[in-house]
């Protein structure tokens, strides 16, 4: 083992001894970190032992202490392997301060993701020289799996359970805020005045399905939409279409904003004053935050 990577052993020790420590001192603290970590970003067995320990004892409504988790460990025979009563004991005694859990656990958060990702690397390493059979695109998915399932757990977000006393208020904050607001939207405007009456608005968070036969113009009223919140409002817009090309909803949007038919653009039959009339509404849309991938 390198000098380096021994220092960044006993770092992430210090880190993981100020946490353990800290959350004896301050058992409210728990919930705020086991947001950002669990037992499995430890680096040491012992130190997952404390931490999922400690879990388990404050889902049982019980004080995180040197002598409740010394009991908890030793219920399952684990105390010896986390390092005895006297450990934990250093652990609450030498903490220096609760005060920087959480940024603590972050630090510790992504020292387990760069310890994963070295792992990930190293078995994309042993796929490479040793195949089995598989070929390069097998390979290659693989592979791809490996890091897209590291990428998924390093993302991954607290879905915080709410009770009623606290989504009340938040509740009756957002009809004051629209009562505040009057006609003014709280979103994006889709540039259909009755649309956003009913809506308020393109909001966050909001998934919205436009469903109808084929040929009903789905994708028309998807696009103008994309338009009016880019184009008009400067708004990013994200643009996925499964069945039309880049080019084809390029001409559509064109057509829309020069008010030339389709037919033309397709063609390239225009009088001249159209061609006066195409370059200058195209700058607009040249400038426009929207994205298509076709």
């Amino acid at each position: 083992m390198s000098s380096n990577s021994i220092e960044n052993t006993e770092q992430v020790r210090e880190l993981e001894r100020a946490i353990l420590g800290g959350l004896m001192l301050e058992t409210e603290r728990f919930d705020a970190v086991s947001e950002i970590i669990e037992f499995s970003d430890f680096e040491g067995q012992d130190h997952q032992n404390i931490f999922q320990s400690m879990g388990e004892l404050v889902n049982s409504n019980k004080p995180l202490d040197p002598l409740t988790v010394s009991d908890r460990l030793d219920s399952k025979n684990l105390l010896t392997r986390a390092g005895g009563k006297n450990y934990l004991i250093d652990l609450a005694s030498s903490s220096p301060s609760a005060a920087n859990l959480e940024a603590y656990a972050g630090m510790v958060r992504q020292k387990s993701i760069s310890r994963r990702l070295m792992k990930i690397n190293s078995e994309i390493s042993e796929l490479i020289i040793n195949p089995q059979g598989k070929d390069a695109a097998e390979l290659l998915d693989e592979a791809e799996t490996k890091i897209f399932s590291l990428n998924d757990e390093a993302s991954r977000t607290s879905n915080k359970i709410q009770k009623l006393d606290e989504l009340i208020p938040q509740s009756i904050e957002r009809m004051n805020e629209i009562a505040k607001n009057g006609s003014s939207l709280l979103g994006s405007s889709t540039g259909y005045k009755d649309l956003d009456s009913r809506l308020q608005g393109l909001q966050s968070g909001d998934l919205i399905i436009v469903a109808a036969r084929p040929g009903m113009g789905k994708t028309a009223l998807a696009l103008s939409m994309a338009r009016n919140i880019s184009v008009k409002q400067n708004i990013p817009v994200a643009f996925f279409s499964l069945e039309m090309s880049s080019v084809q909803l390029i001409t559509r949007l064109i057509s829309s904003e020069t008010g030339l038919v389709s037919d033309k653009l397709r063609t390239g039959k225009l009088a001249e004053h159209e061609w006066q009339q195409l370059n200058i509404k195209v700058s607009d849309l040249e400038s426009a935050p929207l994205f298509i991938d076709d």
